[in-house]
């Protein structure tokens, strides 16, 4: 069975008032509920819902497609996006799908361990407090009639550096649970994650990204592989993920313009040189 991957992160559409101060916009009124770019169950924040891909750089690429169906379909363009834990009082998921039926405890384990755990500590932590209040905890999926949803990630959408990694690990935990590779010996004996120490040490980082690299997705796959240690680039720089910035902006997206083709290997030269995308 060919494995897919999908998403349907948030963000909120905010207005900058002329004294700085930023309200967010009812998403609804201006989105409606369109296929690919619009509101779900709450209407004070935006989602995209891209095609599922067979690769994160395929649903990348369908990302891209659904922010510039918005800009043509909608005037969310004139709004500043914002993506990340929790902004302007309101949590933001980056949740995360899989065509994996009736998945086993440890696949949840191990999205918490490699994947949860390297996103809270990207995250602005007092953002993160505040929206771990209502939802986003540890080991929070939901079963689907078409397989599974991770529902612990915020909203990864603040770069698409950040996104490609998130992606990249994401894909290569459920290879290699769909294919029964050695790797997932060594993440079967994940326990659970406390909230209170989720953020990691330098030496946890490495222990994290070790395994991460054993995943045998990567071998095929060295883009994805440079993703996931674009995420490890940014923990080692001790920095959390900047979601002041306009979403579009950090995604290259220009209004008025066609559809853009995602370059993972640009992702790779940037996080090379230092620069923050």
């Amino acid at each position: 069975m060919e494995l897919l991957i999908g998403a349907d992160p948030e963000f909120a559409l905010i207005h900058k008032r002329r004294d700085g101060e930023e309200r967010s916009v009812n998403a609804y009124r201006i989105c409606g509920r369109s296929h690919k770019f619009g509101c779900d169950g709450r209407q004070d924040t935006a989602e995209i819902r891209p095609e599922p891909a067979d690769s994160p750089q395929e649903l990348i690429t369908h990302i891209y497609e659904c922010f510039y169906e918005g800009l043509k379909l909608t005037n969310a363009g004139r709004y500043f996006w914002k993506a990340g834990s929790y902004v302007t009082g309101k949590p933001l998921g980056g949740h995360i799908h899989f065509n994996y039926n009736s998945p086993p405890g440890e696949f949840f384990r191990a999205l918490d361990h490699l994947l949860g755990v390297p996103i809270a500590t990207l995250e602005d932590q007092e953002e993160r407090h505040h929206r771990c209040y209502s939802y986003g905890s540890f080991y929070s999926y939901r079963g689907q009639d078409w397989g599974v949803e991770y529902r612990t990630p915020a909203s990864w959408l603040v770069s698409k550096g950040i996104a490609f990694g998130v992606l990249s690990i994401a894909f290569a935990i459920f290879y290699e649970f769909k294919k029964g590779h050695p790797a997932k010996k060594k993440i079967d004996n994940f326990g659970p994650v406390r909230h209170e120490v989720a953020w990691t040490s330098e030496e946890k980082t490495a222990r994290i990204f070790n395994l991460i690299r054993r995943l045998s997705y990567f071998e095929t796959n060295r883009e994805a592989l440079a993703g996931a240690f674009f995420i490890k680039q940014r923990i080692d720089s001790k920095k959390s993920w900047d979601n002041g910035r306009d979403i579009k902006e950090r995604w290259g997206i220009k209004v008025n313009t066609g559809r853009q083709k995602f370059d993972p290997e640009d992702v790779w030269e940037k996080a090379r040189g230092g620069e923050i995308i």
